[in-house]
């Protein structure tokens, strides 16, 4: 039986990911926040061993729905219709979370009304092993790069009132395009300091795949929100994203956004690799 209006709830869509599976719902079990519950969408899986995890699963809190498969962004949605939290967190079926980050977040919800949604650091396992430490949040930048990783917490409000996870983009970065209007609509984003998201790197996933439809997916974007790309637009966000960053005292940061505006993707996505190892060079391999 569901209980009644729970905290949080955390969607997990599954396509064809039953090797993993189970090790998304238990750490999500594990946390230390215990007022959740669990929605697994099965997205029309055909893969054997899916099917039988998804027939046998017998956890606590745990509600099992099935799909024709339809993509990503339907799942995340049609999960979230069924859900009773106040709270939403969208997990995918190959990564796991630790057991503070649920507890953690919802006490920058419960503290700040006026913060929508709450981020955490990704630590990478699996083929590579890092903690990604993208550039704070910023309305400005998060026009150009997806700053976020998928499973932030955020208001169930936030996702009633602007609108669902777009179920156009099957090909991916549904979730940079929902980020954006979270943004446009006035929230704000926070960002724990800490690497409680756990994603898996394996061969071929969603992420790495949507990757490739990048420059298809941001020219979508771009035309579905004209208004926040008319050069008017950008030229105002661009000064308020330099008074800001100036005024933070962050300036590696500012060096690093002004070479990111001026320089071709490939160029971008390389001096943000940089980036990357300059962070880690001061942190220790974080272990699952």
């Amino acid at each position: 039986m569901r209980k009644n209006n729970p905290s949080i709830s955390i969607i997990i869509p599954c396509y064809n990911y039953g090797a993993y599976l189970m090790e998304a719902v238990d750490s999500v079990l594990a946390s230390t926040f215990r007022d959740f519950e669990i929605i697994v969408v099965d997205d029309g899986s055909d893969e054997a061993e899916t099917i039988a995890v998804l027939s046998e699963i017998n956890r606590p809190k745990t509600l099992v729905i099935h799909q024709k498969n339809k993509g990503l962004p339907v799942a995340r949605n049609a999960g979230i219709s069924l859900s009773l939290g106040k709270y939403i967190l969208c997990l995918d079926a190959d990564d796991m979370i630790r057991p503070m980050l649920l507890e953690k977040s919802f006490h920058v919800l419960e503290s700040r009304p006026e913060v929508g949604v709450v981020a955490t650091l990704p630590q990478y396992f699996g083929d590579q092993n890092y903690i990604w430490r993208p550039i704070p949040f910023s309305f400005y930048q998060s026009l150009r790069e997806n700053l976020l990783h998928p499973a932030c917490l955020f208001r169930r409000d936030v996702w009633e009132k602007v609108g669902y996870y777009d179920e156009n983009m099957r090909a991916g970065f549904e979730d940079w395009e929902f980020w954006i209007r979270v943004a446009k609509a006035g929230w704000q984003f926070a960002r724990i300091e800490e690497p409680l998201f756990l994603y898996r790197k394996h061969g071929p996933s969603m992420i790495s795949e949507s990757k490739k439809h990048r420059r298809e997916i941001f020219s979508y974007i771009k035309r579905k929100h004209p208004d926040l790309y008319a050069p008017s637009k950008q030229i105002a966000l661009f000064k308020q994203w330099f008074l800001d960053t100036l005024k933070a005292g962050e300036y590696v940061i500012l060096l690093i956004g002004l070479l990111r505006c001026t320089l071709p993707y490939t160029l971008r996505a390389a001096m943000f690799d940089f980036y990357q190892m300059v962070c880690q060079m001061g942190d220790k391999k974080g272990s699952i």
